[in-house]
């Protein structure tokens, strides 16, 4: 049976002065926003995960501000504002230096989904199946577009697009401006990862234990690779790779072009996290416990014959690991806790 893992753990990875790796739709893998700005789910479309604030060296607490349930959502900064989701059902804007609510939002079920801001609007899922566009500024519903099941996904916008999955099985593709369909992609089982978009291309996980590769045009197929459980991770794209973790315990890397396998690595227990890469390494959480690195290519031999994972280390925490850069601006962090709170830590 598949495993929702709750952590009451939080793990916040600061990655500093690393450098970056490197039809007739455009797709960008940039963000409008300035780049200390985390405007979306793992930073950018590409899910990168990194970004060049300067983090917190403490955890001193500068504030916290109590939802009325927990809070899975990953927050996204955007102008000064926190934007973040609750399982109390609601889209919170809150005043991102001193935590003052400035708007709230009540959809139909629990918000895990992470909000993506784009152009001034809000974009985030909703278990009550339904993919919600709300105005940046005063919370008010710009579109809302009903999908057949729960929408934990979290969107990623892209050359005027909204991409996200939902439990009904399918991949979307929205039009950012109101909310009609371009067109959906069907899998065979739940899709809560949430899509990574790069080079015209839209990588997602679905529970079927299979990463997609979907043209961001039109959804056709270009490519599928099977691993041995759920695919919950959410894909990031950097050099050409694809990174993911699975419920089997594997994190993969695979040729964005082709799907085939570059290398993957063992841990001890599943892997819900999602990858950040940043300066040619690739940071994830395993439940056994422990946030690994990898280089993002494997050694090679002098035949040319690809060998074995470039494991850098890791590093054991006493919980469970749901991780990830969460959001960060001007050397703070914010981060959202089981316990209904979204809080902001202070840097030394």
């Amino acid at each position: 049976m598949k495993r929702l893992v709750i952590s009451t753990a939080i793990i916040i990875i600061c990655i500093m002065t690393l450098p970056m790796i490197g039809g007739t739709l455009t797709i960008k893998s940039t963000n409008a926003h300035p780049p200390n700005w985390w405007s979306t789910f793992r930073h950018d479309s590409t899910h990168s995960g990194y970004s060049i604030s300067t983090a917190p060296r403490t955890n001193q607490t500068l504030w916290n501000y109590t939802t009325g349930e927990d809070v899975l959502s990953s927050p996204a900064v955007v102008d000064g504002v926190v934007f973040v989701g609750s399982a109390d059902g609601k889209v919170y804007a809150l005043d991102a230096f001193d935590g003052s609510e400035v708007w709230n939002y009540t959809t139909g079920d629990v918000v895990f989904s992470s909000p993506a801001v784009v152009d001034g609007v809000v974009f985030v899922g909703s278990a009550d199946g339904k993919v919600y566009a709300l105005d940046a500024f005063d919370g008010s519903e710009v579109w809302n577009y009903t999908t057949v099941d729960a929408v934990f996904s979290s969107p990623a916008v892209a050359g005027g697009v909204v991409f996200v999955g939902s439990d009904d099985h399918k991949v979307y593709a929205l039009d950012a401006f109101d909310g009609s369909l371009i067109w959906n992609y069907t899998t065979v089982d739940a899709v809560d990862s949430s899509p990574a978009v790069a080079g015209g291309v839209v990588f997602v996980g679905s529970d079927d234990h299979k990463v997609y590769a979907l043209d961001a045009f039109d959804g056709s197929l270009i490519w599928s690779y099977t691993t041995g459980s759920y695919v919950d991770s959410s894909p990031a794209v950097a050099g050409g790779v694809v990174f993911v973790g699975s419920f089997d315990g594997k994190v993969y890397a695979l040729d964005a072009s082709d799907g085939s396998l570059v290398w993957s690595y063992t841990t001890g227990d599943v892997v819900f996290s999602s990858p950040a890469v940043a300066g040619g390494v690739v940071f994830v959480g395993s439940d056994d416990g422990k946030v690994y690195a990898f280089y993002t290519h494997p050694f090679t031999t002098v035949g040319g014959e690809i060998s074995q994972a470039r494991y850098i280390g890791s590093f054991v925490v006493p919980e469970l690991v749901m991780i990830g850069i969460f959001g960060a601006i001007v050397m703070l962090v914010f981060v959202g806790i089981k316990r209904s709170k979204q809080t902001r830590l202070k840097p030394q």
